[in-house]
């Protein structure tokens, strides 16, 4: 892991640090699972969820949630206007502001 150091002076050392304790958890994980396979296959929750997951691949897919409409967006009014109407609407707008 790199961090820049913009963000901190301590970003290469800190960037070793995050790895070395990543690694260090992952070990810990695979050995507590190594070590302590009852505690996981006896636990219920893992159990109910294992069963599910078998159960999955025989069941059909479920339905597709239905599709929500988003937010409404704004629909400006000058979108429909043919490139001349512009003009000529920017024209008229702009008179206002450059009179003489």
């Amino acid at each position: 892991m790199r961090i820049d150091p913009s963000v901190t002076p301590y970003g290469e050392a800190l960037g070793e640090l995050i790895t070395q304790l990543a690694r260090e958890a992952l070990e810990q994980a695979r050995d507590n699972v190594r070590v302590h396979p009852d505690t996981l296959i006896g636990d219920p929750r893992i159990t109910a969820v294992a069963e599910s997951c078998g159960d999955a691949v025989e069941k059909p897919r479920p339905a597709p949630p239905p599709v929500t409409p988003g937010p409404a967006r704004y629909v400006d009014p000058d979108d429909a206007l043919s490139e001349e109407e512009l003009i000529e609407l920017n024209q008229r707008r702009n008179q206002g502001f450059f009179r003489t």
